[in-house]
């Protein structure tokens, strides 16, 4: 029997760093699914070496629900539109990102899901061996494609909380703290976030001679970027930006931008986490950008809900 894997444990799988291979499934066949000792003992399971028990397994019917150790079983009875699974092998599979979009909204907050969004949009997998935290990939979804499943997903809890989250990710991001970033400066004030325009993330500025011999290299990408106003923003710290060298290599790519007209403003999760710092800088980009600053006790709690959100969802 197959087993089928989402929720959490999907979230983790697709960070791993063959799923980028993985095929959709043909078909799903939930009311036939492992969950058993004995059933599990069966499977092939060294593909999800390093994940921790237990597993999210879905299965169809309330008889299959058993959890145990090493299995945490969920119901689910909704018909599932085609290409929710991607195929690890012929006795597994693990939720597309779609699916782990949805089914992941109903145990996170808004803003938290939409921050999952921007993961699974985003341009980078969560890797602990690699020294910044994070290892660059192609995105395992647009917003687009998130939005068409959704468009076919009904009855699935989760979906209420997917369907508001959609219109709020930013896609591109290159770190978990960059989509962070983006989303504490640029959610609407009524989920917390300071309302700044959209800008566009992770984007590759070309670069004059002058400014190429300072970077070695012919373009730059801005980790925050209004083009209109040519001003960023560049996250320095823990994940990614960590080390002295990426640190150094931060430095001389600000100078190139400034040979470029443009204005990079660095910062930290330090920054990011202290309220009276994140206002300082929010001013800042009011200030190129011709914007106006929420004010008020209610927004400024608010704000502090959402980075508190956001920063308790990174893994440690």
């Amino acid at each position: 029997m197959p087993l089928f894997l989402g929720h959490a444990t999907a979230e983790l799988v697709l960070d791993k760093p063959w799923v980028e291979s993985l095929s959709p499934a043909a078909d799903q066949m939930l009311e036939h699914c492992a969950a058993s000792r004995i059933e599990l003992s069966r499977l092939d399971l060294q593909p999800l070496e390093g994940t921790p028990l237990p597993y999210d397994v879905l299965v169809s019917s309330p008889q299959e629900a058993r959890t145990w150790g090493g299995v945490r079983c969920h119901l689910c009875r909704a018909p599932l539109p085609l290409g929710s699974f991607l195929e690890i092998s012929p006795e597994l599979f693990v939720a597309s990102p779609a699916l782990t979009f949805v089914q992941r909204a109903a145990k996170l907050s808004l803003a938290q899901t939409v921050a999952l969004g921007a993961r699974l949009c985003g341009t980078f997998a969560l890797d602990r061996d690699s020294g910044s935290g994070v290892r660059e990939r192609a995105p395992l979804a647009t917003p687009d494609d998130l939005q068409l499943y959704v468009n076919h997903c009904q009855h699935v809890s989760g979906i209420k909380r997917a369907r508001r989250a959609l219109p709020l990710i930013l896609p591109n991001a290159a770190s978990p703290m960059e989509a962070i970033t983006a989303l504490v400066y640029c959610l609407p004030p009524r989920h917390g976030g300071f309302g700044f325009p959209v800008p566009q993330l992770n984007y590759e500025q070309t670069l004059r001679p002058s400014a190429q011999r300072l970077v070695g290299k012919d373009c730059i990408r801005i980790d925050v970027y209004w083009s209109d106003h040519q001003f960023g923003l560049e996250y320095q710290g823990k994940f990614a930006h960590s080390s002295h060298t990426s640190i150094a290599a931060d430095i001389a790519r600000q100078l190139a931008a400034e040979q470029m007209g443009i204005e990079l403003q660095m910062l930290t999760i330090e920054q990011i986490r202290d309220q009276g710092q994140r206002l300082a800088i929010a001013r800042k980009i009011a200030c190129r950008l011709g914007a106006q600053i929420p004010a008020g006790r209610t927004f400024l709690v608010a704000n502090q809900r959402l980075v508190d959100e956001l920063l308790c969802s990174l893994p440690t």
